[in-house]
């Protein structure tokens, strides 16, 4: 590795997992979403952070559940 470079990141996917049973952790922020969704009132939320850390995948896998 060069000075100043950063090491590849080994839990870059390739693509959204498309079976929920291999989703994993996460519980807490789906639990939030869900609450969200689900009171008498309907609020909107920001799912924010770093880059590749998973927001889009969460929606997806949120979406994907959501019936359940």
């Amino acid at each position: 590795m060069t000075s100043g470079a950063l090491p590849s990141n080994p839990f870059v996917a390739a693509g959204m997992i498309e079976d929920p049973r291999l989703f994993v952790g996460r519980k807490d922020e789906l639990h939030a979403i869900t609450s969200r969704m689900q009171g008498d009132q309907p609020t909107s939320i920001n799912i924010v952070g770093e880059k590749q850390i998973g927001k889009s995948l969460l929606l997806h896998y949120f979406v994907l559940t959501w019936q359940q």
